[in-house]
Formats: C-alpha cells, structure tokens, sequence
C-alpha cells in the first residue's frame, strides 16, 4: 500500500488539474480527502507554496494561486491563504471568459 505522503502528494497534483480544467465540483470533496491525510512532518509546505509561486509567474495560470492559497489556509498563514483565495475567487471569473 502507498504511503500517506505519496497519496496526499497525488491528490495534490490531481487537485492541481481539477482547477485547472475548471472541474471545481470534485475538488471540494478532494480537499477533504487531503486534510485527512495531511502530515505535516513530512511535507515542506514552504517548497510547495514556492514553486507554485514560481509557476504561477511563468504560466500565469490562476488555479496556482488556488492551490498555494488553500494550503496557507489550511496548514499555513490563514490571513494570506484569505487573500490568495479571493484573489483566485475575484479572477477566476475574468479568466473563464478568455
């Protein structure tokens, strides 16, 4: 059986395309599944949210801004997970019309 680690990092990945492709009916019950299994000993939150980051200044692909603003939320800094998701909330409307 996976470990713990290698699950939640699938699932992260898959949360990643859910948003992207605007699937947002299945990331809610996701994130769920992602909280549950969620350790964060084994998981350099500071690595993710910068690569996000980086990517995000590369591709310009708002659900980036999503997932590092979910995981502040969550496991992170709640004032700035607030910020990144309205931001997301605010532009995701403006990048469905494109």
């Amino acid at each position: 059986m996976a470990s713990s680690k290698k699950v939640f990092d699938f699932k992260f990945s898959l949360l990643y395309f859910l948003i992207d492709e605007k699937k947002y009916d299945e990331v809610g019950p996701l994130i769920n599944e992602m909280v549950q299994i969620f350790n964060v000993k084994t998981t350099n939150i500071e690595f993710i949210k910068k690569f996000l980051e980086v990517m995000h200044s590369r591709t310009g692909k708002i659900s980036l801004i999503f997932n590092r603003g979910l995981i502040d939320y969550l496991w992170g800094d709640k004032k700035i997970g607030k910020r990144d998701l309205k931001y997301f909330i605010i532009n995701a409307d403006a990048s469905c019309e494109k």
